[in-house]
């Protein structure tokens, strides 16, 4: 990690707008920038403003830093366990931290949560568990084991050295979700509510009452409850204030009014004001064919000022252009032109911001903004060695389908280069939910470095557009999200971006079934496909892996994949090897528990029997996605060989 000077005047618009010029440069960069681990993976401003606490990967496994922001004293360090992971870290208050611990999953490509909470001081002394799997019985003798999820909800009422936790158990058959209140310097606690919802999120009033839960039932509907006290019982939230789907942002301070983003049969989510008390909402802002997506507050907690767009490239709406802090972020984005800027964290008194900026090129900075002073200092880069002006450009485009829906996909084009371009069709994974957006992304920019356009489509069943635009993707893994991924490809071609006769196919998960399946559905398309943890056999997710172990998951296989015997294997690319007549490159990790090796060994043995037999990349210890850095780095160059046989310059 790279930690920059602490204190610099305030960085004026024209330096850092010829610090990110598009420099025309085709420098081939090494796959190991592209490859690398983000150098912090979280970063917390501590309540007086004067510390930043940041969760570090070292090879295997995420330390916590802690940097004085004055530069007074030299950085301290928590060091992990090999495979241990510190994940998320929070300000208690000014002297003690809380974080998680998680380890690697089989799963997940990056490590999770494992449910644990730990606190410590600023000087990395007296650690202690709070919540776990583990005993602690230096700390806190007799502890019993936490069997579940802890995960702080909040730090508010009189109490600032009191924590909310909400927890829920991993055993499937406790319905309940659980409420403590938790002091993190002696780490004793009290349960204060237990609330008769599985898995519910929990939103306190700023008494720090439980007030808002919501869960789903088995079938993915909202179970929405509300109540005015802490000795009222919960009741149904009525359907002129939910609508379908509620979720609530956080209540204003009067303890009655809530923000909340609300769908009231399935279209894209709006900010609402709602009054509980009185029964009544304000609509406060609607995007149209995107949802609201994050809500930007006026300070350590302020009311809501603005929100970004989850449109396929962000945009920033103020509530009033008038108000101090959107004039102040305004100026941060005159300031970052070309990015997008987050407000994080913010100190007690307002005084400090923990701002970042991203954008297609830049995949990310830290900065301190001193209001006192109106200046402005960049305190850590995420990745090493990354210069914008050698990054390819990112822009949106849109299309209409065959069904006349209009779908929009990102188009990232190589630098120092004509078209029509050869291009990957990366398709993202999920695939509900999910959505690509304008923004870094490591595979695109490898991928335009290396001389590729690429196109990720937002297909049928995309996140961003609303529960109904999800739904229209279910039980369609093979039909209509096939051909909205083909239906971007011809535009491209029709539109001379792309060189018809050199368009590959790739991507992870869904997206590793959407390699394969959309160039056996349309093979006029496609020279070449590359697979990745991808999903081959769809009567494998009711079977196999780690989807069919919860009620959920398997109720979810049922009316998003579909068990239909001849329908699944008929989208199965496992069941059509015949029709898949380009070269294939098949990735998988050994531990990958999401999508297990059975569907890697279903679909290798298939092209065995027709006698196209795949390349492979198989690795040891990894999961549902590669985390290691030097399995990263052979993946970029195994598909880069492969990519420039049969698309690249020795295609030709």
């Amino acid at each position: 990690m790279k930690l920059i000077s602490q204190h610099v005047a305030a960085m004026s618009a024209s330096a850092l707008a010829l610090l990110l010029a598009n420099t025309v440069s085709a420098e081939r960069l090494p796959a190991k920038v592209f490859a690398q681990h983000e150098q912090y993976s979280a970063v917390a401003l501590s309540p007086d403003g004067n510390t930043l606490a940041i969760a570090t990967p070292v090879d295997n496994h995420t330390d916590l830093m802690i940097v004085d922001l004055s530069g007074k004293s030299e950085p301290s360090r928590l060091r992990s366990l090999p495979k241990e992971h510190v994940i998320n870290p929070f300000w208690a208050n000014d002297n003690r931290l809380v974080f998680g611990k998680g380890k690697k999953s089989d799963f997940l490509e990056q490590p999770s949560n494992l449910g644990e909470l730990y606190s410590i001081n600023r000087e990395m002394k007296e650690q202690k568990i709070m919540f776990g799997y583990q005993r602690d019985e230096g700390n806190r003798a007799g502890r019993k084991k936490d069997q579940g999820w802890a995960t702080v909800i909040a730090r508010r009422g009189e109490d600032r050295d009191k924590l909310i936790v909400r927890f829920q158990s991993w055993d499937e058959n406790d319905k309940n979700t659980y409420i403590y209140r938790l002091d993190p310097n002696t780490v004793d606690r009290k349960m204060i509510e237990k609330i008769p919802l599985e898995s519910a999120s929990v939103v306190v009033d700023f008494d720090s009452v439980p007030r808002f839960a919501a869960s789903i039932d088995l079938h993915y509907n909202p179970i929405l409850r509300y109540r005015p006290t802490a000795a009222s019982e919960w009741t149904p939230v009525p359907e002129s204030l939910a609508g379908w789907s509620m979720d609530v942002l956080r209540f204003a301070k009067d303890n009655n009014v809530a923000w909340a983003l609300i769908s009231d049969d399935g279209e894209p989510e709006a900010l609402f004001k709602v009054d509980f008390a009185k029964g009544t909402r304000e609509q406060v802002l609607a995007l149209g064919d995107y949802s609201v997506g994050t809500v930007l507050t006026a300070g350590f907690e302020g009311e809501p000022f603005a929100i970004y767009s989850n449109a396929p490239k962000p945009s920033v709406q103020y509530f009033d252009n008038t108000s101090e802090w959107a004039k102040l972020h305004g100026s941060l984005m005159k300031q970052f032109a070309g990015n997008l800027v987050w407000m994080e964290q913010f100190s007690r008194d307002n005084s400090k911001v923990l701002v970042s900026v991203t954008s297609d090129r830049n995949p990310g900075q830290y900065y301190i903004f001193d209001r006192s002073k109106n200046s402005i200092g960049k305190v850590l880069d995420s990745y090493d060695g990354v210069d914008p002006a050698k990054l390819a450009p990112m822009r949106i485009i849109e299309f209409m389908t065959d069904d006349e829906i209009k779908l929009s996909a990102m188009l990232t084009l190589p630098l120092n280069s004509q078209a029509p371009y050869p291009m990957v069709v990366m398709s993202h994974g999920g695939p509900f939910g999910i959505a690509d957006q304008w923004g870094f992304d490591a595979d695109a920019q490898f991928l335009a470095n290396r001389g590729y356009a690429v196109l990720q489509v937002n297909y049928r069943g995309s996140g961003g557009r609303g529960k109904s635009f999800e739904k229209s993707g279910y039980k369609q893994w093979g039909g209509k999200i096939m051909d909205d991924i083909a239906a971007g490809v011809r535009h491209t071609i029709d539109n001379g971006i792309a060189d018809k006769d050199r368009i590959c196919t790739y991507g992870a998960s869904f997206g590793g079934y959407a390699a394969l399946m959309n160039p056996i559905r349309y093979p006029e398309l496609y020279k070449c496909a590359i697979g990745y943890v991808g999903v081959y056999d769809l009567a494998y997710m009711a079977t196999k892996g780690d989807i069919d172990d919860t009620r959920r998951g398997r109720y979810y296989v049922e009316i998003a994949v579909g068990t239909d015997e001849a329908k699944t294997q008929s989208e199965s690319p496992a069941h059509n090897a015949d029709k898949l007549k380009i070269p294939v490159l098949l990735v998988h990790g050994k531990d990958d528990q999401r999508v297990p090796m059975a569907h890697f060994n279903a679909m290798s043995e298939a092209l065995k029997k027709v006698g196209r037999p795949a390349q492979i990349l198989v690795k040891d210890a990894e999961g549902h996605g590669f985390y290691k850095e030097e399995n990263r780095i052979e993946l970029y160059e195994k598909m880069e060989a492969f990519l420039d046989q049969h698309i690249g310059t020795k295609s030709k």
